[in-house]
């Protein structure tokens, strides 16, 4: 028998990604929102493509902007977007490029006229099996997987 490494990009897309994976996402996502101490969710909806399409691409508007891709994306039902990230590696940039994700994501939720107060929060979880940084300001939790 194999190993897999349940970290692996392919393996959680596949997990919170297919049609069925809904309950599986939503109870995921929960208890990192019970573990921070936050409000959960009733139900999630899966923004991202199928397993074998890929990622979620977030389309650069102008040709000099930058593309974001994320490994899952889903909406819950009072229009929180929830952006998910597999990271096996890590380097000292990687927590500006967390912080750019998450910022595209929030910057594209208002179209142009609508007010600011129409604004739903972005919740990022990065999985990551490298150690971010020594800070204890970001929420931070260590599993034996």
């Amino acid at each position: 028998m194999r190993n897999i490494n349940v970290l692996n990009d392919y393996f959680m897309r596949y997990l919170f990604s297919s049609q069925d994976s809904n309950p599986i996402l939503l109870d995921f996502i929960n208890s990192i929102m019970l573990d921070s101490n936050m409000k959960t969710f009733r139900s999630v909806e899966i923004l991202t493509p199928s397993p074998k399409a890929g990622r979620c691409l977030n389309y650069k508007e102008n040709y000099e902007d930058k593309e974001t891709i994320v490994d899952v994306k889903c909406i819950t039902q009072n229009g929180t977007v929830v952006i998910i990230e597999i990271q096996l590696q890590g380097n000292s940039r990687f927590p500006e490029r967390i912080l750019y994700y998450w910022a595209s994501n929030y910057s594209k939720l208002l179209k142009h006229g609508e007010k600011y107060d129409a604004l739903t929060p972005v919740i990022s979880i990065n999985l990551l099996n490298f150690n971010l940084d020594d800070n204890d300001n970001v929420h931070s939790l260590l599993y034996d997987l």
